[in-house]
């Protein structure tokens, strides 16, 4: 037991300097190891702060790419947007979608809808007695102007899609004739829709730039137009006046002849004539013309059991009174001794 008692003295006392020794490499390793962490703590700041520089960065760049990229697609919109205006106006391969089955009157309107030049079309039909009216009014314009126009009747149309679609690209699904629209590279310029008399038809070509600011109709530039009130007005005159009537429902061709005549024995004679047409007159008002007619001096017996709706009347009054009137079918020679007689200065 004693030895094994020194023995462990012996132990404990060579245990205790290695123990002293050891605490103080201790407190040297804690120093170091404090060392360490505060150099690996100072570089890991570092390294966050490096990373934060450079995550930052990365946003940066990120939004810095994100706005190219936003604005960039919203340009792009914007030149699809111009493109597709300059399409309606200058191009309209999307709108028009040609076949090898179109009928040629669907081409013509295709050609005439697609025309780079303000071009007149006239949606028309053959049995329409409106249409036919309208139809010389545009030939003889044309006569003077030569202007871009397609007058078309539909019924030459293949079958209900081309109708519909001459009717989607006019704006038109209503259908009704005549319909006058202007239009330049696909794009809808200006519409009538209704049959219009001479110097408002040719306004309305100006104003949608078929034809130039000034242009009249040319063959009745002598002619006033007037009302019922100014017709009744200038019959009661003590001057003597040239009125011209016409009724222009059916045969257009006889009244335009008619007016054109008269306004060339005009400018001969250097005569201004007042125009009264049935057009601007409403049912009743025109009912009541017609029966004050025999009143006045004409004998209105022609125009209510005949119905000559192509009529076109020449009257000459004065104090009241009709002294003097001319018909369609009355001769130019007549027309012209009459204007002597009454008329001429």
């Amino acid at each position: 037991m004693a030895k094994n008692t020194e023995n462990s003295r012996s132990k404990a006392k060579n245990s205790n300097r290695p123990v002293k020794k050891t605490t103080e490499t201790k407190k040297e390793s804690k120093v170091s190891k404090t060392k360490k962490v505060e150099e690996q703590s100072t570089k890991m700041v570092e390294h966050i702060e490096e990373e934060q520089h450079h995550t930052g960065m990365n946003e940066t760049t990120r939004g810095i790419i994100l706005g190219v990229v936003i604005t960039s697609l919203i340009f792009s919109i914007i030149i699809l947007l111009i493109l597709a205006r300059s399409g309606n106006s200058t191009s309209t391969s999307g709108k028009v979608k040609r076949t090898s089955g179109d009928s040629e009157m669907l081409t013509s309107f295709y050609d005439a809808y697609e025309s780079e030049e303000p071009t007149l079309i006239v949606f028309a039909r053959s049995t329409c007695g409106w249409c036919e009216l309208q139809k010389p009014i545009v030939e003889r314009i044309n006569e003077d102007y030569h202007i871009n126009y397609l007058f078309m009747d539909y019924l030459q149309l293949n079958s209900q899609e081309e109708l519909n679609t001459v009717g989607n690209l006019l704006a038109h699904s209503a259908m009704t004739t005549p319909y006058s629209a202007i239009v330049k590279n696909g794009t809808i310029l200006k519409t009538l829709d209704g049959f219009a008399d001479t110097q408002e038809y040719v306004d309305f070509l100006i104003s949608g730039g078929v034809l130039p600011s000034g242009s009249v109709y040319k063959d009745e530039t002598r002619l006033t137009s007037i009302s019922y009130d100014k017709f009744k007005e200038l019959l009661a005159g003590k001057e003597t006046v040239a009125i011209l009537f016409d009724a222009y429902s059916n045969g257009g061709e006889t009244v335009l002849d008619r007016r054109k005549e008269i306004n060339t024995l005009a400018e001969q004679y250097d005569v201004d004539i007042y125009h009264l047409s049935a057009l601007n007159m409403s049912q009743s008002v025109l009912n009541e013309f017609i029966e004050k007619l025999g009143d006045w001096g004409y004998d209105a017996k022609i125009y209510k059991e005949e119905q000559k709706v192509d009529v076109s009347i020449l009257f000459i009054v004065k104090n009241g009174k009709i002294v003097w009137y001319g018909q369609s079918d009355t001769s130019k020679s007549n027309l012209e001794e009459n204007f002597k007689k009454y008329l001429a200065k």
